[in-house]
């Protein structure tokens, strides 16, 4: 069913009334026309709005809207918008019986032929949110995490089940409210597919990219995960927990070469440092007075974090020791870097200053024996590492955690990143 709103094009999910939904999408518009809804999460092209349209105060749906510029909207001729797709994709997953909020319409704007701006609009989920946010802000209880492990390995295993490729499989991709870990829903839609049959590869590639964005996650918790993903068959979860083995290490070094793109030239999260003799880069985060102090011959005033310095090291190896030291950061294996700068054969690493922590001889051991343990599934540690190479953080339960002060002495084992392809191939979607 579509409806023509403020000149954009909707299509409504089936079995809604569009006299009922009407109202919602024009004021939804209004408000963005308006500017009196705020962006709660906007990057380059994609925006989200949380609006209230029903019920004064707290929002009730969320607004997504994606932008074209004409380059992009050339790419896209003859093909459906983003949103239209997800409302699509949430409508047949629903039918096949997979927990998720449905979108209540999808919109586009056109000039001509030309997609300019797509727009979906979801109901809010009360007191919801994403896997990852409640796991990196320790919102969960022990009792909780395994609950919510065992939930989300039942849920992958039946969302797979059903045909769905997700190529950005991730604890965002989750939604779950803290005292219900055990019902998640299924969220975000935009690079999904539907298969006849998911295959084992493409199964092991999107549970290793999931198992990727928690480093924290206990071993304990992703065993647990992947009983549940299996049935309760321990012999079928050892196997799988090979296999997503192997796949990390290529999916560590394919991450490894995007963020030596992406963290190297000009961006909304990152930039290009010259300054007098010092060349680098740096995270759009960091103060300019930070910067400046740290550009100085004396490292007094940088207060934002930790100076790591390199004596020795060429330009090559110093875009490589920025990328590795961006990757262990986000892989909850190295402290999270904030600018790296070189000059002749010297490297300064600007790094994020840790909580004040002071772990007792015993966990300090404890800490730096479990780094040790989790580098080692990617390559060879440092062979120093000791107390003076780490710096301490407190994870979600509480203890202490150990992370690489700097990349450098760090060897990463590298396979081929050989990943499944996501293309729509004859024969193989439904």
């Amino acid at each position: 069913m579509y409806e023509s709103v403020g000149g954009v094009r909707w299509r409504v999910r089936e079995g809604l009334d569009a006299r009922e939904v009407r109202p919602l999408l024009g004021a939804a518009l209004e408000a963005l026309k308006s500017g009196a809804a705020q962006s709660a999460k906007k990057g380059r092209r994609k925006s989200l709005y949380p609006l209230s349209l029903r019920r004064g105060g707290a929002p009730d749906f969320l607004l997504r809207c994606n932008r074209y510029p004409w380059h992009a909207a050339l790419r896209r001729l003859g093909r459906p918008s983003r949103a239209a797709h997800e409302l699509q994709m949430a409508e047949r997953l629903h039918a096949r019986g997979l927990p998720l909020p449905l979108p209540l319409a999808a919109g586009e704007l056109r000039r001509g032929p030309l997609l300019r701006a797509c727009f979906l609009l979801i109901p809010v989920v009360d007191g919801a949110s994403d896997v990852l946010h409640l796991t990196q802000e320790g919102r969960l209880s022990p009792a909780a995490r395994r609950a919510l492990a065992t939930a989300l390995g039942s849920l992958s295993r039946r969302a797979h089940d059903a045909g769905l490729f997700q190529d950005d499989f991730a604890p965002n991709n989750f939604l779950v409210c803290p005292d219900a870990p055990s019902r998640p829903l299924l969220i975000d839609f935009e690079r999904a597919m539907l298969r006849r049959e998911v295959d084992v590869a493409a199964r092991g590639w999107m549970l290793a990219k999931l198992s990727r964005a928690l480093p924290f996650a206990s071993r304990t918790d992703r065993l647990r995960f992947l009983l549940a993903y299996t049935g309760g068959k321990r012999e079928e979860a050892r196997i799988w927990w090979k296999k997503l083995e192997a796949v990390a290490e290529r999916l560590f070094f394919r991450d490894l070469k995007r963020l030596g793109r992406l963290t190297t030239r000009d961006g909304p999260r990152f930039f290009r440092v010259r300054e007098g003799r010092w060349k680098g880069w740096a995270s759009c985060e960091v103060g300019v007075p930070t910067l400046q102090a740290f550009r100085a011959d004396t490292l007094e005033g940088a207060r934002e974090g930790g100076a790591v310095l390199y004596q020795g090291v060429s330009a090559w190896e110093a875009r490589g020791l920025w990328a590795m030291a961006n990757l262990l950061a986000r892989r909850g294996l190295g402290a999270p870097p904030l600018a790296l700068l070189h000059s002749g054969g010297e490297a300064r690493l600007l790094i994020e200053a840790g909580a004040a922590l002071a772990p007792s001889p015993d966990e300090a051991a404890a800490g730096i024996a479990h780094l040790r343990r989790r580098l080692e599934a990617f390559g060879q540690p440092p062979p120093e590492l000791g107390p003076s190479a780490v710096t301490w953080v407190r994870g979600s339960s509480g203890r202490p955690l150990a992370l690489l002060r700097g990349p450098r002495g760090f060897r990463p084992r590298f396979q081929s990143p050989r990943a499944p392809s996501d293309k729509r191939a004859d024969g193989n979607s439904g």
